[in-house]
């Protein structure tokens, strides 16, 4: 059993060496907003560090509201897309 699933994975990885991720779901391919917002909580972040001379506060801080900003854009986005699913399915009747 074991050996079948090594031949299976050296089936599905490509010449380079990489996995073939194509055919994940649509949610990973449309991307995360959590990396936005720790690039945005980061530099906020460094900004109120250097202004209140305390940078690695800063930059902790920044990186903790950028992840829960980014969680909650996520999060939103995914319940804006379950409420028009249904919308969609009672229009096409």
């Amino acid at each position: 059993m074991g050996k079948d699933n090594k031949s299976n994975d050296l089936r599905n990885l490509k010449a380079g060496g990489h996995e073939d991720r194509s055919s994940e779901d649509s949610e990973e391919k449309s991307g995360s907003q959590v990396g936005l917002g720790i690039a945005i909580g980061t530099a906020l972040g460094v900004s109120f560090g250097v202004l209140f001379d305390n940078l690695a506060l800063g930059i902790a801080f920044g990186v903790a509201l950028g992840v829960a900003i980014g969680s909650g854009m996520d999060h939103k986005k995914k319940k804006d897309g379950n409420k028009k699913q249904p919308d969609d399915e009672v229009s096409n009747k």
